[in-house]
């Protein structure tokens, strides 16, 4: 698969929205102060950051999976490899800090509660509502659950692994849309959908499309202004900031030192989206919300150097940790790719 520089700058600008929106979320609403208009901006709408990563996982994963011989024990395990280990690492150390500062954090933990949040199964937080122990990782179940729906079409459909997966995602997001089977509303599943569309529109149109960038780089944008702010439609916003930022592709290479540090941020993107609420609730505990400016500017300084910093170390040791790797070309010997034997 072509790796997008645009892909993983916007990878890494949308996990940082949702930092800022849980940063505004925590230090203001929670506690019933007014944040400034900024604050507001990021509360309102920093939640979309994971509208993002939904519909870009669809079309990752259709890019990955479209006109390649996939083994589908193989790709579910890979799969899991590549959500399990981190999450887990981080969901231990909210456990810890839970024990150590409860009152700073949201969430709450039982020994049933800790248990379904490892496998994803939704369960009822003792703290706040129904996520898991490690709050942002509800994302995660519909992750695992889309990779579940790919892997199963993977073997049964292995032509056409993805129409059947798109036409279950329509079931599930579509008919099904308004029940609640991982907590949140079912129509999500649609933002996959969306992704896997956008992903055969770029593999089959994408000529077409260079051709008009410009002007198809407009359309988007202000379809989006439109959708976005006077509709709210998160979905369709998503996937026309996702156009915009493969469309423009060229601007990115263009541009490769300020790409350079943006992509590295999309790289580490997934450690920075476990491991912020865990930052967020220690600082809430050291400094408390009644700061001057001065003293919110220095937080948000070590909210962004410290999380950064663990998200380095992180997908360096805990996502590409050796035995990691070494497990994968386990699983690529033990569940090979069958070749074609030429019929003569």
């Amino acid at each position: 698969m072509k790796k997008y520089i645009s892909l993983q700058v916007l990878r890494g600008l949308a996990a940082w929205i949702v930092i800022f929106h849980h940063y505004i979320q925590s230090f203001y609403i929670a506690v019933g102060k007014t944040p400034s208009q900024i604050g507001k901006l990021f509360y309102q709408y920093g939640k979309f950051g994971v509208d993002i990563f939904f519909v870009l996982s669809g079309f990752i994963m259709f890019m990955s999976i479209k006109d390649r011989k996939i083994n589908s024990q193989a790709f579910f395990l890979n799969r899991l490899l590549r959500i399990v280990p981190a999450y887990w690492f981080f969901t231990i150390f909210m456990v810890l800090s839970l024990i150590l500062v409860p009152e700073s954090f949201i969430s709450g933990f039982t020994a049933t509660s800790l248990i379904k949040s490892l496998v994803f199964i939704p369960t009822k937080n003792p703290g706040h509502g129904y996520y898991p122990v490690l709050y942002v990782g509800w994302t995660l179940a519909y992750e695992m659950c889309f990779y579940t729906i790919l892997s199963m079409c993977i073997g049964i459909n292995k032509k056409y692994p993805l129409i059947t997966s798109c036409i279950i995602l329509l079931i599930v997001g579509g008919i099904l849309g308004r029940y609640h089977f991982l907590g949140k509303p079912n129509a999500l599943f649609l933002e996959f959908f969306l992704g896997i569309i956008i992903g055969y529109i770029i593999r089959e149109y994408y000529m077409h499309i260079e051709r008009y960038k410009k002007i198809a780089t407009f359309v988007c944008i202000t379809l989006t202004i439109c959708l976005f702010y006077r509709y709210r439609l998160n979905m369709f916003s998503a996937g026309l900031i996702l156009l915009v930022f493969i469309i423009q592709e060229s601007v990115f290479v263009r541009f490769k030192k300020l790409s350079a540090v943006l992509s590295h941020l999309g790289d580490i993107s997934y450690s920075t989206y476990l491991v912020h609420v865990i930052v967020i609730g220690w600082l809430y505990h050291i400094f408390g919300n009644n700061n001057s400016l001065a003293m919110e500017l220095l937080i948000l300084l070590l909210l962004s150097s410290i999380v950064y910093l663990i998200s380095v170390v992180s997908f360096k040791y805990v996502e590409n940790a050796e035995w990691i790797n070494k497990f994968k070309t386990k699983i690529s010997k033990a569940y090979p790719v069958p070749i074609p034997v030429a019929v003569k």
